[in-house]
């Protein structure tokens, strides 16, 4: 029989404690689309790039994977983020203090409630340790979002170190004995207070063993490395005759000195052999991390991780042959849209908009109160409680995410940043999160299933909405705007279906090497006509952090985008129609029903429809050329 848990305090909050920042988790670390070749010299943006840019974040990433910048605090270890630079001096964002959790107390605890005969005290013990484990869920959180402000702050980042192995261990020890006060002579008082799913999924609960605590920690300090390894972008050198280039040169005049006298031939050579230098140090990480979750699959007592990422990580009420029929389906379709998003007229958009952090909520706020009265009303919330965490500092990770803070039930939203029209977009997505968050009610989280898939339409579908303010937002540039974000969802369908087939075939075979994923991720590219610039490897894949620290989390975009696209297309027709549809699919957040169940009740294409899918991508192509 598997090992079956309904919550998921070890299997998502531990394995997906980033991605339970929800949706686009990560911004992303993918350089910005090199230029095609041509005459005119590229010109090079950052070096680094919102997820929701290069799949559609976010997410992952979409967005935005995903997440967040100076001097090291001293007490307590990890202070709250200081201000972002959109409120007042001295103010910080209203999320709960950091200090340094200690767990003998909570350990004493834990044997306490495992001895007990006492009902009373029982009760009492077990409602002390469930509020300790929400309070370190809460820590490890703001743990995260402290580090995320400064990623220099190195303190921060040994505390969320500390607090994931703390949560880790406590969590297992609190499952171990509420699953023996389930079979003990307190289980009907407990049954009575928790009530029957409750109970059941306590009573389901098998501890971890000392190899999987091994493996959580050092997947841990995996991601951990693949994260630093943008900080020290410069640290990757390419030798071209004899002169040593990075990104950051790359993009100074060095590199389009080198565009006009030496050609884009060896304009890309460097291009490309700079990814390769980072290739070197991060698909090592890849393989041990593929290797890694393979074996938490197995003593998880799973065929292989694809199947315990699907059922127990993201609780898809679809499996992997459900989805390869929709990557087929998308597939067909992929070399034209891919065209089209990469090549064709949408993709010379030129959007010039750009907002402080300030303007940006400013923005959010006029948008919202267009949208209506009630989207209004979570704006006010968002910004009277100071829920987020908006800059544009260096330091800070480069990434825009929505998280909940599950002592406070409060959302938040942590936004880098970079002087660009996505930066209105990311925060709407982030959003359209955040609605969700504060919607949400759960009696019991560590019981309540998460279903990403439908909540990146919470996501997905208010950033497509939200092109209908966009005359108000971008003035004459609003046709231009709104056609660019279709081109971007539609290429985090693409690159959705893209990214969860490689990553599915990957975890397939776990012995698989570096240099074979590489050769596999370039394959896929071909069929699905995704531009390699005439190269014969690519890279591109290493820069998606999900790839590293959300394994299959990005069919989530594909999935939520096609439901997304088809509730802007209602709304196209009727604002008023398309965002009553997509609160619908809103009201669904608080329950147990899976995608499926959903978007077929509220009459959306479900993946599985194939004709379906190819209709809503046939539109918004035709919308965007």
């Amino acid at each position: 029989m598997r090992r079956r848990t309904l919550f998921r305090i070890l299997a998502l909050l531990l394995a997906l404690i980033l991605v339970s920042q929800t949706g686009c988790i990560f911004t992303g670390y993918v350089p910005e689309t090199v230029p095609a070749h041509s005459t005119a010299a590229p010109e090079i943006p950052e070096s680094t790039k919102d997820a929701a840019e290069t799949e559609a974040p976010t997410e992952p990433a979409t967005e935005a994977p995903t997440e967040p910048a100076t001097e090291t605090p001293t007490e307590p270890a990890t202070e709250a983020p200081t201000e972002p630079s959109t409120q007042e001096a001295g103010e910080q964002p209203r999320i709960p203090e950091y200090y340094h959790y200690e767990k003998e107390g909570f350990m004493e605890n834990v044997k306490k409630l495992e001895t007990t005969q006492d009902s009373a005290e029982a009760m009492a013990l077990y409602d002390s340790l469930y509020n300790d484990v929400i309070e370190l869920m809460t820590l490890r959180t703001v743990a995260e979002i402290t580090y995320d402000h400064d990623t220099t702050n190195t303190q921060a980042s040994d505390e969320a170190s500390y607090t994931y192995n703390t949560l880790m261990e406590c969590g297992d020890a609190f499952l171990v004995a509420v699953k023996k006060l389930t079979e003990g002579p307190n289980k009907d008082v407990f049954l009575a207070k928790v009530g029957q799913d409750a109970f059941d999924s306590y009573n389901e609960y098998r501890p971890m063993t000392d190899e999987e605590f091994e493996l959580r920690e050092r997947e841990d300090k995996l991601e951990d490395e693949y994260d630093a390894v943008w900080n020290r972008l410069d640290d990757f050198v390419y030798i071209y005759e004899d002169e040593e280039w990075t990104f950051t040169r790359l993009g100074s005049g060095d590199g389009s000195e080198l565009y006009y006298t030496k050609g884009a031939d060896a304009y890309y050579q460097v291009f490309y052999g700079i990814e390769g230098v980072l290739y070197q140090t991060l698909g090592p990480i890849y393989v041990e991390l593929v290797q890694i979750r393979d074996r938490i699959a197995k003593l998880n007592e799973y065929d292989s991780y694809v199947e315990y990422a699907y059922e127990e990580v993201y609780g898809r009420d679809f499996g992997a042959e459900e989805a390869q029929a929709f990557c087929d389906a998308v597939k067909k379709l992929a070399p034209e849209a891919y065209d089209e998003v990469e090549h064709g007229s949408s993709s010379r958009i030129n959007v010039n908009a750009s907002f402080k952090a300030d303007e940006l909520l400013e923005k959010l706020g006029v948008a919202a109160k267009e949208m209506g009265p009630d989207i209004y009303e979570h704006y006010e919330y968002l910004v009277n409680n100071k829920l987020y965490d908006i800059g544009s500092e260096e330091e800070r990770i480069d990434a825009c995410f929505s998280t909940y803070l599950q002592s406070t039930e409060t959302p938040f939203i942590f936004c880098k940043t970079g002087g660009r029209f996505r930066d209105f977009t990311s925060l709407t997505h982030e959003f359209g999160h955040f609605i969700n968050f504060h919607n949400k009610k759960e009696e019991n989280p560590l019981i309540c299933p998460d279903r990403f898939d439908l909540s990146e339409i919470h996501s997905n579908g208010l950033e497509l909405l939200m092109t209908n303010t966009y005359p108000t937002i971008f003035g004459t540039q609003s046709d231009k705007a709104a056609k660019s974000e279709v081109a971007d969802a539609i290429n985090g369908i693409l690159d959705g279906c893209l990214y969860d087939e490689f990553q599915r075939r990957v975890y397939s075979d776990p012995t698989m090497t570096a240099e074979q994923i590489n050769s596999l991720f370039y394959q896929l590219c071909l069929e699905y006509g995704k531009d390699v610039d005439g190269q014969d490897v690519c890279y591109d894949w290493i820069f998606i952090p999900h790839n590293f620290s959300s394994p299959l989390y990005y069919l989530s975009y594909a999935v939520s985008g096609i439901s997304a696209l088809e509730i802007w297309s209602v709304g196209e027709r009727d604002v008023s129609e398309g965002l009553a549809l997509w609160k619908e699919v809103l009201s669904y957040s608080d329950n147990d029903k899976g995608y499926l169940e959903v978007v077929k009740a509220c009459g959306l294409h479900p993946i599985t429809d194939a004709a379906g899918v190819t209709a809503v991508l046939k539109d918004a192509l035709l919308f965007i050329r």
